[in-house]
């Protein structure tokens, strides 16, 4: 069955993943009368760098889970 590691696991990779692509926000440049709206900062490269190297750590934690928990693959 599923064991609280990998409740864990899900919890902390979920956490990183969310760290990474979430928005960022800055102050208008122009101070208007009104509403002052917040802009989004445009980190799309940033982006998508943080989502490869959080697929090569999950990448990583598969393989050395399987090679020292299982023994190797199958083959």
């Amino acid at each position: 069955g599923i064991d609280n590691a990998a409740h864990i696991g899900g919890l902390v990779g979920g956490a990183l993943i969310t760290f990474g692509i979430m928005p960022r926000y800055r102050q208008p440049v122009a101070v208007r009368p009104g509403p002052q709206p917040l802009e989004v900062v445009d980190r799309r490269v940033l982006e998508a760098i943080w989502t490869v190297l959080c697929l090569l750590l999950l990448a990583v934690g598969v393989y050395v889970t399987t090679v020292v928990r299982f023994g190797g693959f199958a083959g």
